[in-house]
């Protein structure tokens, strides 16, 4: 969601009809935001570009991450991420952290600026687990715009023992409102994690597409399920795994 804080604050915004050159509000009719199908509709039979957003300056955010993955490499941590637009974009800070809530600056690569393509991103920490001595590390990306408003991306973590990082890791546990799902994969494939209560009825179902490294995903709004014990289902290629989960407030 980038700098939008929640699915229900999303808002229409379309170009400016006069200059084209800005985003204002769509103030038409009021949008309607299903965060269950994730579909927005807006009633209406306007024919323009349409941008959804919850800043205040009805901008579209200006980098569109398409995937963000790590891997070890030896003794080092290898990070490669890929955008699919970009607007405005000076560059990333590259964080670490070893618990995960902290992070520091390590490094920056500069990013393109404005582009409509494909763009691919390479940053490497040199002996990572003998700099922090840890056993897990944790990497985001910090997105900084040439006016100096920046985007977080998720976090991503790698553990020191390369056989821990074939495991799937989930976080926090117990949860609360959300459960950070990473996955460790040597190729690219479809992956569907579902979430079973303790009576075996499932309250959610998601395929993602994984691709060879470490992959994120974030499953959001879990505050409405009921306090208790839950299952984390993850079937991946021909391989199921199953995580318990806590619901707490």
């Amino acid at each position: 969601m980038g700098r939008v804080p929640s699915e229900t604050v999303l808002k229409a915004a379309t170009k400016d009809t006069t200059s084209f050159s800005s985003w204002v509000p769509f103030t038409a009719s009021t949008s309607s935001v299903d965060s269950v199908r994730n579909i927005i509709s807006l009633p209406g039979n306007n024919f323009m570009d349409f941008w959804y957003t919850g800043t205040d300056n009805n901008n579209p955010l200006p980098v569109k991450l398409i995937s963000f993955n790590a891997k070890l490499v030896k003794n080092n941590t290898e990070l490669n991420w890929s955008t699919a637009e970009e607007i405005n974009n000076k560059g990333f800070e590259v964080e670490r952290s070893i618990n995960g809530i902290n992070f520091e600056r390590i490094s920056f690569v500069k990013g393109i600026g404005n582009s409509a393509t494909v763009n691919k991103y390479f940053a490497i920490d040199v002996n990572s687990f003998e700099q922090t001595n840890a056993s897990t590390l944790y990497y985001r990306l910090k997105q900084v715009d040439f006016n100096g408003d920046y985007t977080y991306s998720n976090a991503v973590l790698i553990k020191k023992d390369t056989k821990e990082n074939e495991s799937i890791s989930v976080y926090p546990n117990p949860f609360n409102d959300k459960v950070t799902v990473t996955v460790l994969a040597n190729n690219q494939n479809n992956i569907t994690l579902s979430l079973i209560d303790i009576n075996g009825k499932e309250v959610t179902n998601s395929v993602m597409n994984v691709e060879p490294g470490t992959s994120t995903f974030d499953l959001y709004e879990l505050n409405k399920l009921k306090n208790g014990i839950y299952f984390l289902r993850v079937l991946m290629e021909n391989e199921i795994k199953t995580i318990k989960l806590v619901k707490t407030k």
